[in-house]
Parts: C-alpha cells; sequence; structure tokens
C-alpha cells in the first residue's frame, strides 16, 4: 500500500444506491422516449460534497459535487444517474481508483417546487 492513501474498507461502503442508465422506449405513438432503467443496487460510500458558486449572467449560480465510490463496475459512464433515498445524482465521471472500486463524480439534481 502506498504511503498516505488508505484502502477501500468494505464497511465503508454503507448507502444503498440505485444506478440507471438512458434508454430508448416506444412511446406506443411510433416514436420513442427517453426512460431510465435500473443497472445496478449496490452499496456505496458518499463523500461530503464540495460545492462551487459563480456569477451567472448576473444571478448567484452554486453546484455541489459528490463523490460517490462503488465496488469496481467498468460500465457505469457519463449520462447515468444515482438515485440515494429522496436524492437525484447526474454522472458526471467515472474513473477505478487504486482499490478495484469506481468513483462517480456526481452533480446532485435538486428539484424546487
Amino acid at each position: 500500500m502506498r504511503k498516505g492513501v488508505t484502502a477501500m474498507l468494505i464497511g465503508d461502503l454503507d448507502k444503498r444506491i440505485i444506478i440507471k442508465e438512458p434508454v430508448d422506449v416506444p412511446d406506443g405513438q411510433g416514436g420513442r422516449k427517453n426512460d431510465w432503467l435500473t443497472k445496478y443496487t449496490v452499496w456505496a460510500s458518499i463523500k461530503a460534497p464540495r460545492t462551487n458558486t459563480a456569477v451567472v449572467k448576473g444571478a448567484v449560480s452554486s453546484e455541489m459535487t459528490h463523490e460517490i465510490t462503488i465496488r469496481k463496475k467498468d460500465d457505469v459512464v457519463a449520462g447515468y444517474k444515482v438515485f440515494h433515498k429522496k436524492h437525484e445524482y447526474d454522472v458526471l465521471h467515472s474513473y477505478e481508483d487504486f482499490y478495484n472500486g469506481t468513483v462517480l463524480q456526481c452533480r446532485e439534481i435538486i428539484k424546487r417546487s
């Protein structure tokens, strides 16, 4: 093990998440529509979010990104969605870590009513 780096511990994967992939399905009228198909239900760790704030077109805009780690999955890519309890995340990027895991960089989707 490299100095200063700790291994992924299975006990750290303490959140049950659902990973969904986008699929095209018939809309019943000869066309197609986008839908979400559950690809995996897995255990994960979710780190505290990082926030960025910027002024966009004269208004303050903020974005929260989360780092979600799961056991190694080679086929979870940008464009997928992650669901945990009432939270929904867009997968922006995924990469393998040093300890047989996959890290998902995600943006939380906040729906205001």
